[in-house]
């Protein structure tokens, strides 16, 4: 029954963008052996316009690769259970990267360590009232009753299976690392840390998932020493990389500022300069953060 009414719960505008099947990669920092059904509740957190704005470009973008269409949803509630999706498997992100055959549309969504791989989205007519909890939790029976008689498929898109494109767990042996992309390379169009699109794999999950490492002179100068101080346990280490990330999400809004001429204090103009610091020292926290999770596992 567990694997029946295992859920998610992620933020909006993500949650909602999976229940309508056009996002298909659920990405987390963290891997998981859950296969089969995977209900998704939307956090209480309201979503930004400026990021819904961003993923409708991005997964425009994405869909027009396979010459369709994708059409969005009409809302985007908060605090309730919206629907499901299948797993159908959970992959490192350079495994799907390297995926023979995998479409350049699916290779776009790739942006996390671990890659869920989602198919058959239901969306709730209704969506369901209920509060959330971290990572993996149980759905009520209670609430699993009803939802399951409120299940449709969703609007606009084509059936999709990752069956389609082979089994990469047989064309890849062995699997490879995690983090094999490119340093500075962007998936998607994605251009920093902070945007939308570049969370666009990870369902706008507070810990960074698929953040892409920084550029190779900067970590290069920085990553050794950041290693050796970096937390050990994984409790410590998304501490940490939530601390980073909230700094640059700070400077993003700083570099609006600046664009529009506002004024800016020498503390922020401090921020501004040690953007290039603080995501090096993001690609090595989230180094240790996924080696520490394939030991765990």
């Amino acid at each position: 029954m567990a694997a029946e009414t295992t859920v998610l719960t992620m933020h909006q505008p993500w949650a909602s963008l999976l229940v309508y099947g056009l996002k298909r990669i659920e990405g987390r920092t963290w891997d998981s052996t859950h296969r089969g059904r995977l209900w998704i509740h939307a956090a209480a957190k309201e979503m930004d316009p400026a990021d819904l704005e961003e993923l409708k470009a991005f997964y425009t973008q994405v869909h027009a690769l396979d010459g369709n269409t994708p059409q969005f949803p009409p809302a985007y509630p908060t605090s309730a259970l919206l629907g499901c999706v299948d797993v159908v498997d959970v992959l490192p992100q350079a495994a799907v990267e390297q995926w023979p055959g995998l479409p350049d549309s699916c290779r776009m969504e790739a942006a996390s360590p671990f890659c869920f791989l989602c198919e058959n989205p239901k969306r709730l007519v209704v969506p369901q009232p209920l509060k959330g909890e971290h990572k993996l939790w149980q759905l009520p029976k209670a609430v699993l009753k009803v939802a399951q008689q409120g299940l449709r498929d969703p609007p606009g898109l084509p059936p999709f299976t990752w069956r389609a494109f082979g089994d990469p767990r047989a064309m890849l042996s062995p699997a490879p690392s995690s983090h094999s992309a490119a340093p500075g390379k962007a998936k998607g169009g994605a251009a920093r840390h902070g945007s939308a699109a570049a969370q666009a794999g990870r369902g706008g999950e507070e810990l960074p998932g698929g953040s892409w490492p920084p550029k190779a002179s900067v970590a290069g100068a920085l990553s050794t020493e950041m290693a050796a101080e970096a937390p050990q346990t994984a409790e410590a280490l998304e501490k940490r990389i939530r601390a980073v990330r909230k700094k640059l999400r700070q400077v993003s809004d700083l570099q609006g500022a600046q664009v529009s001429q506002a004024a800016l204090t020498g503390e922020q103009r401090e921020k501004l300069a040690r953007v290039a610091e603080w995501e090096a020292e993001l690609g090595v926290l989230e180094e240790h953060l996924a080696a520490v999770a394939v030991a765990e596992r």
